[in-house]
């Protein structure tokens, strides 16, 4: 698994030079008691928008492997 990304949606820069989403959230920080709205997004292979992609085999290997976790 790669690393965790840390993005704030409409802080600074929110794209950096390589056109990814910047890590422009520090988790470490002591917010006190400010609540955040948390939203995953997973990457994998052929799976997203406009594609989704995948041959039978990846996608039963992709569902197999998102339900075991």
């Amino acid at each position: 698994m790669e690393t965790i990304k840390y993005h704030q949606n409409g802080a600074g820069n929110e794209y950096g030079a390589d056109h990814t989403l910047t890590n422009n959230w520090n988790p470490g920080v002591d917010y006190d008691n400010e609540y955040v709205n948390v939203h995953f997004r997973i990457e994998a292979k052929n799976f997203g928008y406009p594609s989704f992609s995948f041959s039978e085999e990846d996608r039963n290997n992709f569902y197999n492997e998102v339900y075991a976790a």
